[in-house]
């Protein structure tokens, strides 16, 4: 089952953000990944993890990477974007 997906974005490039993303457990950075490409109108070229966020030695969120492109007609991309966002985790 799908669920609400909040996150907090920042990056470069020409982009826009979803206000949140839908989805399935496990899969959440991707599914932000998704819904940051759907709403700029590009395609997801690359995503990885970029680290934690601890308070109290406690993970409090998780931090990930993206770039953005449009592909090219000769094959690779045209990068239009890099985003970084974090994902809060909830108990």
């Amino acid at each position: 089952m799908k669920r609400r997906i909040n996150f907090s974005a920042w990056g470069r490039g020409v982009w826009k953000a979803p206000a949140f993303a839908l989805g399935k457990e496990g899969e959440e950075a991707a599914a932000v990944a998704r819904a940051i490409a759907r709403k700029s109108g590009v395609e997801l070229v690359t995503l990885r993890s970029d680290g934690t966020s601890r308070a109290n030695g406690v993970v409090d969120s998780r931090h990930y990477v993206a770039s953005f492109g449009t592909p090219c007609r000769g094959g690779g991309w045209s990068p239009t974007a890099e985003v970084w966002f974090a994902i809060p985790v909830t108990a």
